[in-house]
């Protein structure tokens, strides 16, 4: 059974962002910040860790992290 949290965060990638969230960590200085991505990156991975890689994927790549919804349409 799909979490309800994970059933909305589904819907918003389908409905906002054709299925694929990016998100860029900077610092105040405008610097790229790695740690701030990698925190986001872990929470989101320890969030849905039961559906990474059947239904969503988690990727972070230096201060960048996107998010891919792997479903066909999310369920709602």
């Amino acid at each position: 059974m799909v979490d309800s949290s994970l059933t909305r965060f589904l819907a918003y990638l389908e409905q906002h962002c054709a299925g694929v969230d990016r998100s860029e960590f900077t610092t105040a200085e405008g610097q790229p910040d790695t740690a701030a991505a990698r925190a986001y990156a872990e929470q989101l991975r320890d969030r849905f860790a039961d559906s990474l890689g059947d239904l969503i994927d988690v990727e972070q790549r230096v201060n960048v992290v996107r998010v891919t919804s792997l479903a066909q349409a999310a369920p709602v």
